[in-house]
Order: structure tokens, then C-alpha cells, then sequence
């Protein structure tokens, strides 16, 4: 995966340690449970229409931002066992209903909020502010959410702990298998609490299915190309723990598996992890060292082109192949 199509500009995460984990709340969330932490984005209180025409004909909301029973814009959404979304007040009056916040989805609507508005968001802006932000161009940056924190990818198969954090499957079973516990909070974690996200794959997949391929993002296009043989590593969780290494595919062309010395393509422990965190943000430092280097680099061309005409044209091309260079460089060695 290129520098470019790896994690956002976003803080990347970190870990906390065990036993600041063992004052959270490792078991599943319910209704009782009250607010979600405060480090969350926050959305503003909206009030929106039930009426599907006050869109417009532009391009329809993704109905993963609304919730079933309410048929309102998600305010506080979370997750149950069904792996679908729901605002949490619909379920105010059954508190033996286990549900888990989605963190992720609650995420990607804050920051269509922040990129599209700096006011307090008003009545019915929530949907076209959506539509706006999924109609954008594709060098748009995606949402971080969209990315698994063990593999720093987009995900396929994303599924949602307790505490709200999701994860590309393969890598939460195999990091479950190894450690016991979230890679995140360090909180213990089995297997059997994880809970598809269908919301986060819904979206992923919108993006994908877009009318005109002009507008999928390149890092979408990627992921559409991987999902083929993403589906087929996937028959290897029904495996006894044991076996996962000996069918985890290559990522080569017909997904044929891999030996069973063979290296798991991504961290499986909180060293593994750290030192990935630690190379993704040398990367992405390095390419924006680069960037700035090479509009300096280009305004210095821009003026000496006004005397040397033929000098500024050797200069450019040479300018081009050194960044060429030196992001494949940084791709090479980083896999991102």
C-alpha cells in the first residue's frame, strides 16, 4: 500500500496501558451505561425530515446515517448483535438490549460536519453536507475511520469490539489469538464479543460502487481490486487457532495459501504494532517534507525559467523523476 493511500493525517492510534484498561468498561455496553467518553467527536442536535425528497435529486444520503426505528439521522449511533446500526435512545427502555457504540461511524459524521461547515449545523444541512462529502472529488482524503488500526488499510470485513473500536477481522482474530486483549486499550478481548460492522462496510462499498469510476477514490479502486482475494483469506477464521497461519493467502494472484512459517502480513504484537505506528508516521512526515520540497523546488524553476527557459525545462523533468523516486522509495519500504 502507497504512503498516499494509507492512514489519513490523523492522529494514528495509541495504546493504553493494562491497567489504566482495567477501569474501563471491558464487558458490553447496554443502554445503562450512559454517555460515551468525552474524547469522542461530538455532533451537533439536528432535527431532520422523514420526507426522502427534502435531498433534493442530487445523490441520496447512504441510509447507514440513518436509523431504522427512528428514521432520523444518527445523533449517538451503536451497534448490536445483528451488526446493524441504531441510535442509541431507541432502545431507552430496554436496558437488557446489549448494544456497542460505534465509535467509526460516529466518527466519519463528525468530520463530514467539521469539513463541510465551521457554523453550528442547521436543520436539514446534516443530509446535504453528507451528499456533498460522498459526491466530492477523489483525491479527496478518506475518512480514518475507514482504516484498521492493526493494518493501517482500508478494510473488508470490519467488525466492532465492546468498547466501540473496529478492525479488519482477520488481523482482531489473529491479534486475539496472540495477545488475549484490544490493541487498543489493552482491555482483555475475546473472539466471541466481536460484532460485525455493517454500517462502516456499507459505506466502504458506496464508495465503490460509485456511477462514474472518475470519482472513486484511488485507494477505493485498490480495495475493490483486493476484495476478490480478501473474501477467500477470510475462510481460514473458521480454522482452529492453530492453523491460522497456514492459510492466510499471499496476496498474490488466486489467493493460494501461504506455508505455515509463513509471516502474517501485519503486527501481532504491541512491539509489532508500536513499530508500524512509529515507520507510518516516518512516511508520512518524510512525503510531506517532500511535497514541501517540491513546490519550493518548483517556484525556484518558475522564476529561473524567466532567464534560462531551456535550463527551467531540464530542471522540472529532473524535479519530477527525483519525487517519483523518492515516494516509491518510501513505498517499497514501508508496504504502505
Amino acid at each position: 500500500m502507497s504512503s498516499d493511500e494509507g492512514i489519513p493525517e490523523a492522529e494514528l492510534p495509541s495504546a493504553v496501558s493494562r491497567d489504566e484498561a482495567m477501569d474501563m468498561d471491558t464487558s458490553m455496553v447496554s443502554v445503562a451505561d450512559g454517555a460515551v467518553t468525552p474524547s469522542e467527536p461530538q455532533l451537533q442536535p439536528i432535527e431532520i425530515s422523514n420526507n426522502p425528497s427534502s435531498l433534493g435529486q442530487e445523490r441520496s444520503l447512504p441510509s447507514f446515517f440513518i436509523c431504522p426505528i427512528t428514521k432520523r439521522v444518527l445523533q449517538d449511533p451503536v451497534v448490536l448483535s445483528d451488526g446493524k446500526s441504531y441510535e442509541r435512545s431507541a432502545f431507552q427502555e430496554r436496558d437488557e438490549v446489549i448494544m456497542y457504540p460505534n465509535r467509526a461511524l460516529k466518527s466519519i459524521m463528525a468530520e463530514i460536519n467539521t469539513s463541510t461547515s465551521s457554523t453550528i449545523v442547521p436543520k436539514h444541512s446534516i443530509l446535504q453536507q453528507a451528499c456533498r462529502f460522498f459526491s466530492a472529488e477523489q483525491n479527496r482524503p478518506l475518512p480514518h475511520a475507514f482504516y484498521c488500526p492493526i493494518t493501517l488499510s482500508l478494510m473488508h470485513k470490519p467488525v466492532i469490539d465492546p468498547q466501540g473500536y473496529t478492525y479488519e477481522k482477520i488481523a482482531i482474530h489473529k491479534w486475539i489469538e496472540v495477545n488475549g486483549d484490544s490493541p487498543v486499550t489493552r482491555a482483555p478481548l475475546t473472539v466471541a464479543q466481536l460484532i460485525p460492522n455493517h454500517a462502516l462496510e456499507g459505506l466502504l462499498q458506496a464508495e465503490a460502487n460509485r456511477d462514474d469510476i472518475e470519482e472513486i477514490h484511488p485507494s477505493i479502486l485498490k480495495w475493490k481490486k483486493e476484495s476478490a482475494v480478501m473474501l477467500e483469506d477470510f475462510s481460514v477464521l473458521s480454522l482452529a487457532p492453530g492453523n491460522f497461519n497456514a492459510s492466510i493467502a499471499d496476496g498474490i494472484e488466486g489467493g493460494s495459501p501461504r506455508p505455515s512459517n509463513a509471516v502474517v502480513p501485519f503486527p501481532t504484537t504491541p512491539e509489532e504494532l508500536e513499530a508500524q505506528l512509529e515507520e507510518a508516521r516516518r512516511v508520512r512526515n518524510s512525503n510531506r517534507l517532500c511535497r514541501i520540497a517540491a513546490v519550493f523546488l518548483l517556484i525556484l524553476v518558475v522564476v529561473v525559467g524567466f532567464f534560462v527557459p531551456i535550463l527551467a525545462a531540464v530542471a522540472t523533468v529532473i524535479l519530477t523523476l527525483g519525487i517519483c523516486y523518492a515516494m516509491s522509495s518510501s513505498t517499497r519500504s514501508t508496504g504502505f
